[in-house]
């Protein structure tokens, strides 16, 4: 039993929180002006809606008829209808009608208009009916539609169309105002000026009611609908209920009001709408019982339409104010108010008196009605204990004889009822302090009491505990003693609450959130009773009647449930406004809870509140399949809303776009989880998931889609489709296959087919596709080749003589000439060149003793003059070649590969370019790779022979000469470099090649590496990094060790650590001398890093000296090698250096303990060695960090060379931990053996990272499910 006192005499700080209201269907609005009123959806699919008329749902789906369109609506998502497209016309939308998959809009003074909500096609019906611009209403049977022109109604005959007047089977009665229309299976009622009708179908029976003969207290109707077998029919002056009786309920008589719709909820309930939403209960129109005075406000007469929303809300349709949702967590919320005003000023004290319940504020003393939330002010107090709102009070007053003021108004009294006729009353009269028990009338007995006292409680063992002013905690132990828990001791300011608990008492504070006191020990912690809520400034909590816990806090109203243990946090969806709250915040009356907010006051039904959450906790939103867009035949397809979820592709399917919704009154909590075949749960943190498929397998797919809420009520949804296979692999061609293979088994079989190939042997055509001599045992292709080969070294022995007399001729002329030419310069260099081809084609086969033989650098300058050697060929044709290039540095490429790539690239732009052409060749360098580009305006080649113009002895289409090699031994060439050709070339217009070489052969080298299996890692082969920035020796090294082990190569230090974050290696090769970073730089930071420090290093440089020795031995190198060096020098060093490693591990593996031992991590199996390699870097930089509090995601990825973001990415796809609980875990891990080894909790908790004892224990129970102390006992016990 808790009480409170009325004023508190110290400082509070009352924070002023503005806050924007929300109301649900869609981000329904609640705002505030004079009082409050309801401010719902005004706009869909960004366009503003202006009047609704009109709603109708179907399943899942809203539609929405408006002034501005008609508007689709599924959960967050809002789409126009588009359906006048054949008429400029323009009208009111005044009704829309569902009739199966076809919504019907009526557009009044434009016509009728049927949507297809499959295909969207919109169609107009009837439209050359000249009353079908006077329709007003629709409605349909089995058989006939129905429209109201306002003066008549016609049916139109399904099936036929054809059309019939309702006036004509009327005999002297004027159908005029037929604005309402009802239809049910065999029946159609319309609601007129002067009375209403009911037909059959065909309009062959006909009954006609008149107002004033039948129904006389109303003079028109304005509605007509049936519901339970009882027709209601509404006009201005009421709502007639027509059955088996009839009965007449009054409107309040307001001018302009009528009856505008009557809906029967889910629940049950009737609602009317005659501009307010009233409820009809007992026979009577009476204002709703939840969310006053919002509801009742006389703002609110704007209400044109009701509806049956999603999980029991109750949607309305405001002309003026859009559409609300009201869903079934409001029913239990009013707020307080006086004359329909909304209380804004604060409530001092409350208290059941009698059979009456009294609120005081600072106007005085009033009598609050529980049902509605409204202080009466007719029944304002007017005595002497008008002070007193308790009957506890006033006789207390009358017992110490004081005065009321001096009682009631003090700031230090209250009491605390002990049952029926007994209470304990506290006051302090500025003295001394007492409680004073008062049992039948009078005072009993007077305990001893702490002074400034504010709030105290009954315990369950009949003591009394109480806090005071000064936030001291007092358990009564005997009449005379108390135990006192100082604010010091308890690390607490602001004391809110006390409240026993089965094993504890729960303190609220305002700065360090919810604190118990254990009873038995009397320690003070931080609770966990609101789970995760990480609350610091309580408001007030209290414990009901019913034993949930009610918690205040400035970050909103939590409850949790006794019976189940759930929490709640109670928002605007269960009429909540506020989210910071008074202190003292509640007050349990008789049946309902007085809740005070910071701008206003509530009260709360627990019963009712309590069965709507566990009804909103089990319902579960739904996803909705909106459309399908999917691509075949390269033509795009589409489908609204299917009814089936299995779907069949055919063989030109492209891909495949899902367009999936939440719908229900919870979306905006809940997300859209999904996975393909049998892939993994993939989540999407939005309630709208739009889900493109391509590239996918023929065959059938499943696509699974689940909800996810706070309360784990999940809906599922299964898609399944298939893609049919080409037609060559279809099950029809797989016969057709079949059916040959056994025809030739079959001919097989009876010997026709050895006949055939015996007869096929002696043909002309067999000889030649053979081409075979028996006489010598060689074919003519062979004999051929010899010939050819021989013929070629003749030539090539002739040559050599003009060649020499050419040469000498050449240098005579350059020794005479004062100056050699442009022309005799390019004539001295391709006899060069000549002659260096020359010797290349006499050897049998190249040679290459050492790396530097195989590579060559090449500069850009060498680019241009080779181009430029060329020229005396353009200026033949009178062709101008022009050269560009761009860059400085050098690349390295197999010797004379630049030259052959060059020259036959562009003689093939010379030959195939006309006279007076133009010839480009571009060559762009960056930091990774040589652009050259070779532009010509010739005679283009066919789009069908780009590909096999780069095959050996193919000329394309030309008659020009030449063998047919050229272009494929370029690719050749190009593709040995590592790089890439492309072509691109019109006929009549233009060739263009693009040959693309790597600066450095880094990367290709180390992406064919041989993966190593992260499980396996030890039984695979030895991984050497070789770090040099010489092409030449890199390749030398990698030559040299790569049959033996797996070689990774890097140019400088910057690169090796970036290969050694992705590769697991055993030893690196290093030189001295590189550019960005050097082999000591490179060694200092290997050895600084404790994912890397123990691999062995082999420093091999040409640089000599003791001085670079001894530096590269204080870097902890491990062996220091100069060159140059033999092979088995180098081998043998590197050998040895793996087999001390070898050791070491070993050794390792026998001292090895398991990484978390106390399983406070769960690591996963690696598949694949950048796994690995993140996850051991990972763990060295945590290992490194983890004793700095302020380490944080941001520094980890700084150390790690990575972004945050990537750092996200990396830890979602390894590890089921983010970052911050993954670094939480591994220093719990860390502070085990703290713990065990017997230090504090304070000093470990600061060893391993964590700010305060508190947090630390609450992280360490979370992880181990009991607190530090409790776990080393249990430890300690069960290693005894």
């Amino acid at each position: 039993m808790l009480a409170e006192t009325r004023f508190q005499k110290r400082y509070k700080l009352n924070a002023c929180v503005s806050i924007v209201l929300f109301y649900f269907l869609l981000f329904s609005k609640l705002s505030h002006a004079i009082g409050i009123n309801l401010e719902g959806v005004n706009s869909f699919a960004g366009v503003p809606a202006g009047t609704i008329r009109d709603l109708e749902i179907r399943g899942d789906i809203l539609y929405v008829a408006s002034e501005n369109g008609v508007f689709e609506v599924v959960g967050s998502e809002s789409h126009k209808l588009e359906f006048n497209t054949f008429s400029s016309a323009t009208g009111i939308i005044s009704d829309i009608h569902l009739v199966g998959s076809d919504l019907w809009i009526v557009e009044y003074g434009v016509g009728i208009f049927k949507v297809d909500l499959k295909s969207r096609v919109a169609k107009p019906f009837l439209f050359e009916e000249e009353w079908s611009k006077s329709v007003w209403a629709i409605k349909d049977t089995a058989t006939h539609f129905y429209f109201s022109v306002i003066d008549d109604v016609i049916s139109v005959e399904k099936r036929t169309k054809s059309v019939a007047k309702l006036s004509a089977h009327l005999n002297f009665f004027n159908l005029s105002s037929a604005y309402s229309l009802h239809a049910t299976k065999e029946r159609i009622y319309i609601a007129a000026g002067k009375g209403y009708v009911k037909a059959s179908e065909d309009f062959s029976e006909v009954e006609l009611y008149k107002f004033s003969e039948h129904l006389p207290l109303i003079t028109s109707g304005t509605f007509i609908k049936e519901i339970d077998n009882k027709l209601y029919i509404g006009g201005p002056e009421g709502l007639y209920i027509v059955g088996d009786n009839k009965l007449f309920v009054p409107l309040e008589g307001i001018n302009g009001t009528y009856v505008h719709d009557v809906l029967k909820a889910d629940s049950g309930e009737i609602w009317v709408s005659d501009g307010r939403l009233l409820s009809l209960t007992d026979d009577e129109l009476s204002k709703p019982l939840f969310m006053n005075p919002i509801l009742t406000s006389e703002s609110i007469r704007t209400v044109t339409k009701l509806a049956n929303g999603p999980s029991g809300s109750l949607l309305v349709a405001s002309s003026q104010l859009g559409l609300i949702s009201l869903p079934e967590t409001m029913l239990a919320t009013n707020l307080l108010s006086i004359d329909d005003v909304v209380l804004r000023n604060n409530i001092h004290t409350s208290s059941v008196r009698g059979s009456e319940t009294l609120v005081r504020t600072e106007k005085g003393v009033f009598k609050l009605n529980e049902s509605t939330g409204e202080l009466l002010v007719d029944q304002l107090s007017s005595t002497n204990d008008s002070l007193c709102t308790s009957w506890q009070e006033t006789l207390f007053t009358k017992l110490i004889n004081k005065d009321y003021d001096a009682v009631c108004s003090s700031g230090y009294s209250h009491f605390i009822d002990v049952d029926k006729d007994a209470f304990y009353f506290y006051f302090d009269d500025g003295k001394k302090a007492s409680y004073f028990y008062v049992k039948e009338s009078k005072i009993q007995d007077i305990i001893q009491a702490p002074r400034g006292v504010l709030q105290s409680t009954l315990l369950s063992g009949g003591e009394l505990a109480a806090f005071d002013e000064y936030d001291n905690v007092h358990f009564q132990l005997s009449k005379f003693n108390w135990r006192t828990i100082t604010a010091s001791e308890g690390s607490w300011f602001g004391l809110q609450c006390l409240i026993e608990l089965d094993d504890s008492y729960l303190v609220c504070t305002s700065g360090a959130g919810l604190k118990v006191i254990d009873k038995s020990s009397g320690s003070v912690s931080s609770s966990p009773i609101l789970g995760n809520e990480k609350l610091r400034f309580i408001r007030g909590a209290m414990m009901s009647k019913n034993r949930n816990l009610w918690v205040a806090s400035n970050m909103g109203l939590f409850l949790k449930l006794h019976e189940s243990g759930e929490v709640f946090k109670l928002g605007t969806r269960f009429g909540i406004l506020d989210t910071d709250f008074e202190y003292k915040s509640f007050k349990q009356l008789r049946e309902k809870i007085l809740l005070k907010g910071d701008k206003y006051s509530y009260l709360v039904d627990e019963a009712i509140l309590i069965d709507s959450l566990q009804k909103s906790a089990n319902s579960r939103s739904s996803v909705v399949l909106s459309n399908v867009k999917w691509i075949e035949n390269s033509a795009e397809h589409v489908t609204y809303f299917p009814e089936s979820l299995e779907f069949k592709f055919d063989s030109s399917f492209e891909g495949a776009t899902f367009n999936f919704v939440i719908n229900g009154d919870k979306w905006e909590e809940e997300t859209i989880e999904f996975y393909l075949d049998d892939g993994d749960w993939i989540s999407h943190n939005k309630p709208v998931l739009n889900l493109s498929l391509s590239d996918l397998d023929t065959g059938s797919h499943n696509l699974y889609l689940r909800t996810t809420s706070p309360s784990n009520a999940t809906q599922s949804m299964t898609i399944s489709f298939e893609i049919a296979p080409p037609l060559w692999a279809s099950s029809t061609a797989f016969l057709v296959y079949a059916s040959i293979v056994f025809l030739f088994w079959w001919l097989w079989k009876v010997g026709l087919i050895t006949k055939f190939m015996d007869r096929f042997r002696s043909t002309t055509l067999y000889t030649h596709l053979t081409r075979y001599e028996i006489t010598d045992g060689h074919s003519k292709f062979e004999k051929m080749l010899r010939s050819k080969e021989r013929f070629i070294n003749e030539i090539m022995q002739e040559l050599r003589t003009p060649i020499q007399l050419i040469n000498g001729s050449l240098e005579k002329v350059s020794d005479t000439a004062k100056g050699a030419s442009k022309e005799l310069i390019c004539v001295q260099d391709n006899m060069k060149r000549v002659e260096h081809l020359i010797n290349q084609m006499s050897q049998d086969v190249p040679t290459a003793l050492n790396a530097a033989d195989y590579y060559k650098l090449y500069s850009l300058e060498n680019i241009r003059f080779i181009v430029l050697s060329l020229e005396p060929l353009a200026k033949q044709k009178r062709q101008n070649l022009e050269v560009r290039i761009k860059g400085k540095k050098e690349v390295s490429l197999i010797s004379d590969s630049l030259e052959k790539i060059l020259v036959n690239l562009v003689q093939n732009a010379i030959k195939f370019t006309p006279e007076l052409g133009m010839i480009k060749v571009a060559a762009v360098q960056d930091s990774k790779e040589l652009k050259i580009t070779i532009t010509d305006d010739g005679e283009g080649i066919d789009e069908h022979l780009h590909q096999k113009v780069f095959e050996r002895f193919e000329k394309g289409n030309t008659d020009k000469e030449g063998s047919g090699v050229g272009l494929a031994m370029v690719k050749s060439l190009v593709e040995l470099n590592q790089g890439e050709i492309n072509l691109e070339s019109q006929k009549g217009i233009g060739t263009k090649v693009t040959v693309t070489l790597p600066m450095d052969d880094v990367e290709f080298v180390n992406s064919h590496a041989e993966d190593l299996s992260p499980a396996h890692a030890k039984t695979n082969r030895k991984s050497i990094l070789i770090v040099d920035d010489s092409r030449a020796f890199r390749t030398y090294l990698f030559d040299l060790f790569s049959k033996k082990y797996r070689c990774l190569v890097a140019r400088n230090g910057v690169q090796a650590l970036e290969v050694m974050q992705h590769y697991l290696v055993d030893l690196v090769i290093t030189d001295q001398m590189m550019h960005e970073m050097n082999g000591l730089a490179l060694t200092k930071a290997i050895r600084s890093n404790n994912s890397y420090a123990h691999i062995p290093i082999l420093m091999l440089t040409a640089e000599t000296g003791t001085g670079l020795e001894k530096l590269a031995l204080e870097e902890k190198v491990d062996y220091f090698l100069s060159k140059p060096a033999s092979n088995q020098e180098i081998t043998l060093r590197v050998e040895h250096l793996l087999a001390l490693r070898k050791v070491n591990e070993t050794e390792d593996k026998e001292n090895e303990r398991p990484v978390f031992k106390y399983g406070c991590l769960k690591i996963p199996e690696f598949n694949n060695e950048k796994d690995m390699a993140f996850y051991l870097n990972f763990i060295a930089v945590l290992e490194k960090n983890y004793h700095d509090e302020s380490f944080n995601r941001e520094q980890a990825a700084a150390e790690l060379l990575i972004s945050a973001r990537s750092l996200n990415r990396r830890m979602s796809e390894l590890f089921e931990y983010n970052f911050s609980e993954f670094l939480s875990r591994f220093r719990i891990e860390k502070s085990i053996p703290l713990l065990l080894e017997g230090n504090s909790i304070l000093d470990t908790c600061l060893d391993v990272g964590f700010g305060t004892a508190a947090y630390f224990s609450t992280s360490f129970k979370k992880v181990m499910l009991l607190p530090p102390k409790k776990f080393v006992e249990q430890y300690n016990e069960t290693v005894a």
